[in-house]
């Protein structure tokens, strides 16, 4: 989204300067006013500006130091200069501080719309680009993860994107075309690996589409992403033959963490005694089986306690703890505060 900063110690044309701007541009995030330089170098400091328009009439060292200021902080800002001068006078002046370009006052609405649609419209292209990269970024490190067949991995990296598609500068739209761009990433890794789970992200996807309003919460977002790379994998390993039983058996607890897997199913599912699994396990991860599984329901419970506005009680059942107390008193143990002082740290 696009920040504006205008600079005038004529309120009245601050005024209409920014209204002018919102009614006609809904990619504008915000529009600041400041009364002179000082409050417009406050203002830089404390945002990133995409365009400045500034009267002419301050002091020309400090409107000279503002814009040098606003350039060094983001190259790209516009700079577009308002004067009641005459063009002659002002051509010089543009010249030398090396503005982008000038408004004769007064000017019209049409003038002032004409001067500053191109930085608006560069800006709404760039950001555009910012976010494809971010999703083509995301999608290359979840083929990384799924070529390494490392689940958990993969998930984390979901969680790190979503992280940027709920950045609170993202409106709705933006969002829903970050995770339909991600649904798709998706789909064409299924499409590469000839899974037959593509017709049913096909739908997935334009069910995101058309009612993104459903995922509107961060949690539910990740429940559903999750749930895709959970059967992509779920796919991938009836053809994959693993090298290390050890990245099969963790695939596999870390897909059912929910379920209360045991120790006697995780060794069951790659032909071992429990005994011998329990040592192995062990010795490649530094953490018995109990101490693995609890810690990773932990991080769960964590996410729902920060993203969800579930009670605690289902949150414990969620992940298949038979009693609050229980679950209280594990989830204190292992991260120092209790589920409802952890959720109070975030309202």
């Amino acid at each position: 989204m696009c920040k504006v900063l205008v600079v005038d110690n004529d309120r009245i044309e601050r005024h209409v300067t920014r209204e002018v701007l919102n009614r006609n541009f809904d990619s504008i995030d915000y529009v600041y006013e400041a009364d002179n330089n000082d409050e417009a170098f406050s203002m830089l400091c404390e945002s990133k500006i995409d365009l400045i328009i500034s009267n002419m009439a301050y002091s020309g060292i400090k409107l000279m130091k503002m814009v040098n200021f606003a350039k060094h902080k983001n190259p790209k800002t516009g700079i577009i200069l308002t004067t009641a001068k005459s063009e002659r006078e002002v051509a010089h002046t543009v010249l030398k501080l090396k503005a982008d370009g000038y408004l004769l006052k007064p000017f019209s609405p049409d003038l002032l719309l004409s001067a500053a649609r191109p930085y608006i419209i560069k800006r709404d292209i760039e950001i555009d680009e910012e976010k494809h990269t971010r999703t083509d970024e995301a999608i290359k490190q979840l083929k990384a993860g799924i070529r390494a067949h490392l689940y958990k991995k993969c998930i984390d990296v979901a969680k790190i994107y979503l992280d940027v598609v709920y950045d609170e500068e993202n409106d709705i739209n933006e969002r829903c075309d970050m995770v339909v761009g991600y649904l798709q990433g998706i789909t064409d890794i299924a499409v590469e690996y000839k899974l037959g789970i593509t017709e049913m992200l096909n739908t997935v996807t334009r069910e995101v589409k058309l009612k993104f309003d459903k995922y509107g919460l961060r949690y539910n977002t990740y429940l559903l992403i999750t749930d895709v790379i959970t059967q992509l994998f779920d796919e991938l390993d009836q053809d994959y033959y693993y090298t290390d039983d050890v990245i099969k058996v963790l695939n596999f607890i870390d897909r059912n963490i929910k379920g209360g897997i045991t120790l006697e199913e995780a060794a069951e599912y790659i032909n071992m005694s429990s005994c011998y699994f329990s040592k192995l396990f062990k010795k490649a991860t530094k953490r018995n089986f109990i101490t693995y599984v609890t810690d990773s329901r932990i991080e769960l419970a964590k996410e729902m306690l920060r993203y969800t506005t579930m009670p605690i009680i289902n949150i414990a059942y969620e992940l298949s703890y038979n009693e609050t107390n229980y679950f209280s008193k594990a989830f204190k143990k292992k991260v120092g505060v209790t589920p409802t002082e952890y959720r109070e740290q975030f309202l």
